[in-house]
């Protein structure tokens, strides 16, 4: 490694262009590829106002009350959206919320358009108190800002004022949300807040004049008080008629370290130009290279270098010991000593690092082709398995790396590892010993070998998620990954109170052939668990607010008939969404006393959710749940209340989705094989999807591929069974990591001691490739009756291949009913609630 120190007295320009003025305009198709801002978290539609500098670009929401970012950042009129650098556009605020949201912004106008500094002022009418809700009186409230060129920060102007005829107190408060940023400032009195997500290189400071800060955070949301001179509150008190004002510069950059050099010029002290150039030994630069200061144990700042291999930040003329650290490499220490620097002094330094430790995989079909794959690495003995992102990143994800093509590079600590290389449940597994040694590159090649074929059906998720939700900060370009490298054939993108599509993601990764998608949603309201219901397919309008999706209601009857009349009536799959049986049909009220439930929401329910189907056969009711507090709770069994509801006479297919909310095995664990003509998945009509499901037409599994067909019915149809006598025909596949020893058929939801199939029982029924089960059963039934399959593994799990979550549970496919009438009147359902009174609201305390 070699090191070059380059003292201040040249500068590298890439870029020249002409000079520019600041910009500030409303949100127009005109000039929305001009002023929105790209990111992960960039929430901005049209008709909001948008801010360009030669630094900066920002987002203030339009001031309307039903103005929201996504489904949990909220009543955004007013508030900074979207703030990021011109130069590298790289969203990753939820919101700045000027006055914590103690005023709700009316109208907005730009006062200044163009030229050197643009302004835009929002205004707040007073507010009297109130008793319900309780509410404190509000002072009337300019709200002010300013873009200038040149200035590394957007300007923030509150101008306070007590029209009212009495003295008033008012609260020096805002809230910014930085979900999951992996570092905040610390509780407790600053000089300057700071939050920063290190792996998505982004970091947001602010300084504030004449007032000491105060600050708190949690994983959301952190909250920042002024206190004035003197002051031990955040709080002034007005008279009749007087104003109070207060200044705030929000500061973005790539990294902490690049913030904080931006606070210490703004605060007029010493700060020295610092830049580091990271380079392989043939010059090239290297990115992604984490970059940490400390000052004895406590950590300065961190960064990632840039494309380009720098980082550059603003020092003061103190001592630091730089870490230079990147998988595949060895980690890199030098002490920096800038006492003696003077403001504007410059120290440019070039490190070599060395060649690094690196799998270059080549993963193919049978035919030697590109296949998508996730590929897990595990480190052996005294190695450690890498961990290359967070659980809500891209591709690098902890241990995994999902690939569209299985063709990548990815750099990795020299040891022993093993790489388990899988295509979802179709395909058999590979397992690669790998030797990686320092400064090498190790080769890692696999054919994935299809295990069985589904011809006629295809595996789909109906149930996923990725940032736009609210509820997560998870990359949806990783979700779309996830899904594909798990053999997701069909997937509707389905964010909360969000229409959304996969479709761009697709096509930038060139994989349409590949999988099938659509538009959707999940449209969730209170109360929990309740009020959630997918839809799919719907029409989206981008750049709108909730690309034109229905607004939720605290109804869930209401708000299922909403989903299921947008657009016109227009067809689509509703699906009830992880419901609490009990409550949704038995008990309303919530109280314990048996009803009608929410009734007149349920003709608008085309499927829904009935996992865990690997728990179907314990037959419980319910089922305990203890949270990481360790308290624990008695839930309704939904699997076991779906067999009841379905001899009720409610006809509604079951489905199983993941309701993935990160990327690390998130998607896959759960699917429905449903009926499809489609010979690619990419040609796959989401309304053929729809109607197969409305009818049934699915066999539920976390793994296994099951057929059934009762003479010529498949799951969900209707057979007329004259005699009672027919032929059940059972398969059952797996790829070489999953296995089942059990085939149980359920008659009216009961387990049939005759109709009961095991390895042990049955061992000439069982098989140890592919195809695990094959039999044509004898069935005679004496009156009508539903007919389910389940195939199960009791004796295993399905293991690490698919993470801590989904690896635990045992491998199970379950198959929809086939409804037998037998006497020739129609099928009628019997009424038995098996064994157990039909639940009422679950979610009790367990003593």
């Amino acid at each position: 490694m070699s090191h070059r120190c380059l003292l201040a007295t040249f500068l590298v320009l890439l870029f020249i262009g002409p000079a520019c003025a600041a910009e500030l305009a409303v949100l127009t198709d005109a000039n929305w590829d001009r002023l929105a801002p790209a990111g992960k978290e960039a929430d901005c539609i049209l008709g909001d106002f948008a801010f360009r500098s030669d630094k900066i670009m920002a987002v203030v929401a339009q001031p309307l009350p039903t103005r929201n970012a996504n489904m949990t950042v909220k009543q955004v009129g007013g508030a900074v959206i979207d703030l990021t650098l011109t130069e590298n556009p790289n969203d990753q605020l939820s919101a700045y919320y000027p006055g914590m949201r103690r005023h709700v912004f009316t109208a907005a106008e730009i006062k200044q358009k163009d030229g050197k500094k643009v302004v835009l002022v929002c205004t707040a009418p007073a507010q009297a108190a109130k008793a319900e809700p309780k509410t404190d009186a509000q002072p009337e409230v300019r709200l002010e800002y300013e873009l200038e060129d040149g200035q590394p920060y957007l300007l923030v102007r509150s101008i306070f004022k007590n029209t009212s005829d009495q003295p008033l107190e008012i609260t020096l408060e805002d809230d910014l949300r930085a979900d999951d940023f992996d570092k905040k400032a610390k509780a407790g009195p600053t000089d300057f807040f700071w939050v920063h997500d290190h792996y998505f290189e982004q970091a947001y400071g602010l300084l504030v004049e004449k007032h000491a800060l105060k600050t708190r955070s949690d994983k959301r949301n952190s909250v920042i008080q002024y206190l004035p001179e003197k002051s031990e509150t955040p709080t002034v008190k007005l008279g009749p008629g007087q104003s109070y004002e207060l200044v705030r510069r929000i500061i973005p950059g790539s990294h902490l370290l690049a913030i904080k050099g931006e606070a210490l010029r703004l605060q007029g002290k010493t700060a020295v130009h610092c830049g580091w150039n990271l380079v392989d030994p043939a010059f090239k630069p290297v990115a992604g290279v984490d970059v940490t200061l400390k000052q004895g144990e406590d950590v300065y700042g961190t960064a990632r270098s840039d494309a380009r291999g720098w980082v550059r930040a603003d020092l003061p003329p103190e001592k630091f010991t730089l870490t230079l650290k990147t998988p595949g490499r060895t980690t890199l220490e030098r002490q920096i000593d800038l006492t003696g620097y003077k403001t504007d002094e410059t120290l440019n330094s070039e490190y070599k690092l060395e060649t690094p430790a690196q799998v270059v995989a080549t993963i193919t079909d049978e035919k030697g082709g590109p296949i998508p794959c996730k590929v897990a690495f595990k480190g052996k003995g005294e190695s450690t398995s890498p961990n290359w992102g967070p659980p809500n990143a891209r591709q690098g994800v902890v241990n995994l790396f999902y690939s569209e093509n299985g063709k990548f590079t990815v750099p990795i600590n020299p040891g022993e590892y093993e790489a388990t290389v899988t295509y979802g449940p179709e395909y058999d597994l590979v397992r690669v010993p790998l030797t990686i040694e320092k400064g090498k590159s190790a080769p890692l090649k696999a054919v994935l070998k299809r295990a069985f074929a589904t011809p006629g059906w295809v595996s789909a998720d109906f149930h996923s998620h990725s940032t736009p939700s609210g509820d997560n900060t998870t990359d949806q370009r990783g979700r779309v990954l996830n899904l594909l490298c798990e053999h997701i054939e069909f997937a509707p993108c389905t964010e909360h109170n969000r229409i959304d599509s996969y479709t761009p993601h697709l096509k930038a990764l060139g994989v349409e052939k590949l999988m099938g998608t659509c538009t959707g949603i999940e449209l969730t309201g209170d109360p929990l668990p309740l009020n959630h219901q997918n839809a799919f397919p719907l029409k989206m309008k981008p750049r709108t607010q909730d690309n034109g999706a229905p607004t939720n209601d605290r109804d869930p009857q209401k708000q299922i008939r909403r989903l299921a009349e947008w657009d016109d009536k227009a067809e689509k799959l509703v699906q009830q969404n992880h419901p609490d049986i009990g409550w949704l049909f038995f008990d309303k009220d919530g109280d314990g006393k048996p009803n009608e439930g929410y009734k007149d929401g349920f003709a608008y329910m085309n499927v829904i959710e009935v996992h865990p189907i690997h728990e179907v056969l314990t037959g419980a009711p319910t089922r305990v749940y203890t949270d990481p507090m360790g308290k624990k709770m008695e839930y309704n069994h939904t699997i076991f209340n779906w067999l009841q509801l379905l001899n009720q006479g409610h006809r509604i297919p079951g489905v199983v989705n993941t309701d993935a909310h990160y990327n690390f095995h998130g998607s896959g664990g759960l699917r429905n094989f449903v009926r499809s003509d489609a010979k690619t998945p990419g040609e796959i009509d989401p309304l053929e999807i729809v109607r197969h499901s409305k009818k049934g037409h699915i066999v539920m599994s976390n793994g296994p591929f099951m057929e059934v067909k009762l003479n010529d019915a498949i799951p969900g149809d209707v057979l007329r069974l004259e005699g009672g006598k027919g032929k059940l025909h059972v398969r059952v596949l797996c790829p070489n990591w999953l296995d089942v020893d059990r085939v149980q058929v359920l008659l009216n939801g009961k387990a049939d001691a005759n109709l009961n199939f095991t390895r042990k029982t049955h061992p000439e029924l069982f098989h140890d490739k592919a195809l695990k089960f094959e039999h044509a059963i004898d069935l005679t039934l004496r009156e009508d009756s539903h007919v389910i399959v389940v195939a199960l593994a009791e004796e295993s799990e399905i293991g690490e291949v698919m993470g801590p979550l989904w690896g635990r549970q045992k491998p199970a496919a379950m198959s929809n009913p086939i409804f037998v009438d037998v006497d020739g009147n129609g099928f009628k359902a019997n009424g038995d609630t098996l064994g157990s009174p039909l639940p009422a609201k679950g979610g009790k305390p367990v003593k």
